[in-house]
This record gives structure tokens, C-alpha cells and sequence, in this order.
């Protein structure tokens, strides 16, 4: 394995002590990550099975050590666009972070500081009924909306109710993640009981992801919705949007978290030009970069070089490239076609020419998190293994059968900011197998609009899952889920979504989970092209920064501060 790759697999086998077995979060080591653009690299060491949880909440968030921080100034952050909405329960780009994590609050979240545990938000403790059965959270006390009301265990419920069961004309991502609760209690204002269908591994996990957010019951019944403003409670206030330009957000001065947040504002830029991102951060106009307005490879390499006094992170981050062919129309609604765009992706060209060194071959889960595939295993998959002479052939053999021996016409929809190096590569790698794909790319609103609509033939996506937990990919794959665009179905991969969503014990539900991604995989369902490092640049001047668990999951900036 390449050098770069080994370290940054070590910086991310920490997080394998995610809460995956059953119920509370449990403490886990911090990740260690990368200072510089250049560090010695570390070998990884095995996956660990993850520990019993605790019963309750960690601790508040601890004072950062070593120099002490510093009240005021305006963090800039860049970002390479608009969110489709500011509605984070209804919306499933990643953008969502915009107002997110500033903005608002959950019941838990993956600590800023140390984004391999989980602590309470919302919740300053919580408990598992002895039978599994149910969970009951204390809410810190006196936590105020951003509006001046008051926080109260209504809200919670309201909020959870509004993401399992959305009314008429509000989708849900979050919905499949959400799917163990049987029903929600408020024995008193300030606690919430969450009654499950089953013991579930997963939902404690899925309560701490930054899109698990508690909205106003009071202030979405007055203005339906949160499209174009945020009312929370979370560090932050929501300013002004200013579409195309910004979204700023100020300090609040109510934050239940005493001393905190250090920064007077935060601000958010649309920079749509990776060139003009770039030149922002070289000036200082911008101070971060991160996700998908991290910088490059080749623009951390010119950094290195020209301001060494920069900090470049790359980090695993949970996300990947994939290929959606529409399933129920068009050449791809015949298995075969999929399964043949399956085989003919050569995924090693992938790493080097997409990821530019920096990603993963990897299965429907993360190769590196404790449910992938291992890499030596991938490696004998047909769809993987090299050389692709097989493949190919394979591949234009089912075409063939399928009834397109000289193959056929296609448009591949995409994004420009997030897709357009993967449809190139695909439409290449297509080619191959004699299918002629025109590349369209559009921008996130218009995308979704076609997903809605069915109106597509084959897609590209980036996306990034929100844990390591294998519930999170059956927003994808089940009949009906939210996110399974191409209206996916396959009756033995909804049964076994079924058996380990239920299933506690680690080691059987993982065997349950291989057989999940063994059956995507040799039927064509799962097509991931690679995962991907995400990159994060920013000044010394920046201080207590690290990079969050996933693109959902960026950072609160609570914690951070500016020292100048």
C-alpha cells in the first residue's frame, strides 16, 4: 500500500471504537492526524472490536490544554456552494453543515475535539432500560432556542417525530436511521423516553450525526418549514444568507455550554472556482477549507512548498464515488447491463487518477471501518481484481446477452463541484465496454430535481456516509428509502437489512453485513468506483480546529478559537 495511504489509514483505525454494538457511547483514543502536509507515515494497526459502552454521558467537552484561548474574532470558511435549502432534516447534500452545527443542537454528538466518541449535546446524561427496550434521556436544563423560548422534551419529540414519520410534503433522509423507534415519551419537560421497536446497535450512533438536529416545535408550526432561516440552539445564530455570496452566523451570548463559543462570528463563502478558493486561502481571506473546499492534492503539494507555515490535514472521511443506474427503466433495468458497468470499472485507476493516491478500492462500507471488506479479499472479486482482461470481456459478454453487443447511448449525470472528475473517468471506462456516455453535470438543486422526477440514466454521486454503522447504507438500497434514487430492489439485500439492523451481538451481525456486501456486490447493486481522502487547510492561527468524523459531521466550532 502506498506510503500516504498507511498513515492515513492509521489516523482513522481509532474510530473503529464506535458505539456499534449496543447502547450508550463509549470513550475511545483520539485519532491522531496529520500536523503537516509531510509526516512520517504509520502502519495500521488491526481493527478492534468495539467496547461495551457507558451507561451515561461523558463529561462536557474539556478545556483545550497548552495555550489558553482567546475570546472574539470572525472565523471565514470556505464552501463550494449553496445548499439546496437550510432545511437540515429535509435535505441530504452535505452543505447541510453550513448551518448545522453552528446553528443547532442533538441529543448527542460526536465530540469536535476528539471525533472518534460520542457525548451528550442536548442530553446531559442518558440510560438503556435494563430489557434493551428503551432509552431515556435528561436534557440539560434551561437550554433556550435562539428566539428566546424555551428548550423543553416536546421539542425533542416533535423534532424525531418530524424525521421518522414526515407529514405530508416534508422528506426525511433520516428517516430508515430512525426506523427502530417504536414511540417517543415526555414524562417531564426536561426528559425524553425513546421506546424501540427492537434492540437496535445502531440508533444511539445515529442520534449523535450532526443532521439528527432538534428544531422548535413553536417555530416550524408558525413558518412550516426551515428553508431560509435557522432557529436553534446550538453555538451560533443564524445572520443573514446572502445566495451565492455568504451565510453568517453570530455568537450566542444564551449558549448552554458555559464559556462557550470563543469566536464572535462565523462565516460561510460560496466559492464556486477551485482556483479562486485557492487564492482566498493563500491571501488569509479565507481561514479554512475543509470537505470539499479543502484543497487538492496538487494544491496541499503547492502549500507545502510555498507556505510551509500552513497546516494540511487529509484524513479518511467517509466518503466515496459510486455509479446509480436507474433500475427500472432504460437498458440498465436489465441486471446484466448493471452487473457489466459493475465489472468494467477499473477501481486501481480510480485510486491513482480520481483519488490521486489519496483514497481506497472498497466495498458498499468503508474499507478501513470495522464492517468493510478487507483489501486482500477484494482484490479475488471479479469487479476488482487485476488485471481487468477478465473483467472486460465478462462485462461485454453480458451486454451482449442483455441485447446490446455493440452497446449503447447514455447520458451521466452529475454535479461540477463534487462529480465531474469521477464522470469523466467513468464515461472513459465505459467506453471499454462500447458504452458512449455523455456527461451532464448540473447543479445540486436541479440534480435532486431529476432524482425526485426519476428523470436520469445513470448517475454519479459523491456522497458520504454519516457513521461506520452498516444501518447507514440502507438509506440507499431499501425499497422506498429516501436516497435510493434509481429505485433499487432485491428481495434477499432487504432481508438481510432486515436480520442485522436487529442483531447485538458484533461478530454475528458483521457476518450478517459481509453477506449483505457480498450479495450488492455480485449482483451489480453496489457500484463504488473508490473512497475518497477529504483534505483540510488552514492557518496557526487557528487553533483547537480538527477535522469531524464525516462530511455530515464537519465540526460544531464551539471550540475553536483565533489567536489573532
Amino acid at each position: 500500500m502506498h506510503a500516504k495511504k498507511w498513515f492515513l489509514v492509521a489516523s482513522f483505525l481509532t474510530v473503529l471504537g464506535l458505539l456499534l454494538t449496543s447502547c450508550a457511547p463509549a470513550a475511545a483514543p483520539a485519532p491522531t492526524v496529520p500536523a503537516k502536509a509531510v509526516v512520517e507515515p504509520t502502519k495500521p494497526a488491526a481493527a478492534a472490536t468495539p467496547s461495551k459502552p457507558q451507561a451515561t454521558a461523558p463529561a462536557a467537552t474539556p478545556k483545550p490544554a497548552g495555550e489558553q484561548p482567546r475570546y472574539g474574532g470572525v472565523l471565514n470558511v470556505a464552501s463550494t456552494t449553496d445548499p439546496p435549502s437550510l432545511d437540515i432534516q429535509q435535505e441530504t447534500n452535505y452543505q447541510v453543515h453550513l448551518t448545522m452545527e453552528v446553528d443547532y443542537s442533538g441529543l448527542l454528538q460526536y465530540d469536535p475535539l476528539q471525533n472518534d466518541k460520542m457525548i451528550g449535546d442536548l442530553a446531559e446524561k442518558w440510560d438503556l432500560a435494563p430489557d434493551g427496550a428503551s432509552y431515556t434521556f435528561n436534557l440539560h436544563k434551561g437550554v433556550k432556542w435562539h428566539d428566546g423560548s424555551a428548550l423543553t422534551s416536546e421539542d425533542v419529540k416533535f423534532s424525531l417525530d418530524r424525521m421518522r414519520n414526515p407529514p405530508t410534503g416534508v422528506r426525511s433522509p433520516m428517516q430508515p436511521l430512525l426506523a427502530a423507534i417504536k414511540e417517543i415519551q415526555t414524562p417531564d419537560k426536561d426528559t425524553v423516553k425513546i421506546i424501540l421497536n427492537h434492540p437496535s446497535p445502531s440508533i444511539i450512533a445515529f442520534l449523535a450525526i450532526g443532521q439528527m438536529v432538534m428544531y422548535s416545535k413553536a417555530a416550524i408550526e408558525s413558518k412550516g418549514d426551515m428553508k431560509k432561516t435557522a432557529v436553534g440552539t446550538g453555538p451560533y445564530k443564524f445572520k443573514a444568507y446572502n445566495v451565492g455570496i455568504d451565510i453568517q452566523h453570530v455568537k450566542n451570548p444564551d449558549y448552554f455550554v458555559k464559556g462557550r463559543p470563543y469566536l464572535d462570528a462565523i462565516n460561510f463563502y460560496m466559492i464556486k472556482d477551485r482556483g479562486t478558493r485557492a487564492a482566498a486561502f493563500r491571501t488569509k481571506k479565507i481561514h479554512l477549507g475543509t470537505g470539499w473546499s479543502g484543497p487538492t492534492v496538487a494544491e496541499a503539494e503547492n502549500l507545502k512548498k510555498n507556505f510551509p507555515e500552513a497546516i494540511v490535514q487529509a484524513y479518511p472521511s467517509l466518503v466515496n464515488h459510486e455509479v446509480r443506474p436507474m433500475t427500472t427503466k432504460g437498458p440498465t433495468a436489465d441486471q446484466r447491463v448493471r452487473k457489466a458497468i459493475y465489472l468494467a470499472i477499473d477501481r486501481q485507476a480510480a485510486v491513482k487518477v480520481v483519488g490521486q493516491g489519496e483514497a481506497w478500492i472498497g466495498g458498499p462500507l468503508p474499507p478501513y471501518g470495522p464492517f468493510g471488506i478487507p483489501e486482500a479479499d477484494l482484490l479475488k472479486l471479479p469487479g476488482f481484481r487485476q488485471p481487468k482482461d477478465l473483467d472486460i470481456a465478462e462485462a461485454k459478454r453480458l451486454l451482449a446477452e442483455a441485447g446490446h453487443p455493440n452497446g449503447f447511448k447514455t447520458e451521466i449525470l452529475g454535479r461540477p463541484d463534487a462529480d465531474a472528475e469521477f464522470a469523466v473517468f467513468f464515461k472513459d471506462q465505459m467506453a471499454k465496454i462500447g458504452i458512449d456516455g455523455t456527461v451532464k453535470l448540473v447543479d445540486t438543486a436541479l440534480r435532486n430535481q431529476l432524482y425526485a422526477q426519476r428523470n436520469f440514466e445513470i448517475t454519479v454521486i459523491t456522497y458520504g456516509l454519516k457513521t461506520l454503522d452498516p444501518d447507514d447504507i440502507s438509506r440507499y438500497f431499501l425499497k422506498g428509502a429516501p436516497q435510493n434514487y434509481n429505485d433499487f430492489y432485491d428481495e434477499q439485500v432487504q432481508k438481510l437489512f432486515e436480520q442485522e439492523t436487529r442483531t447485538i451481538d458484533f461478530n454475528e451481525r458483521k457476518k450478517i453485513v459481509m453477506e449483505l456486501q457480498n450479495r450488492l456486490l455480485d449482483i451489480g447493486g453496489s457500484i463504488i468506483g473508490l473512497w475518497q481522502a477529504q483534505r483540510a487547510s488552514y492557518w496557526p492561527d487557528l487553533k483547537n480546529y480538527k477535522p469531524g468524523i464525516s462530511v455530515y459531521n464537519l465540526n460544531k466550532y464551539q471550540d475553536v478559537w483565533l489567536a489573532k
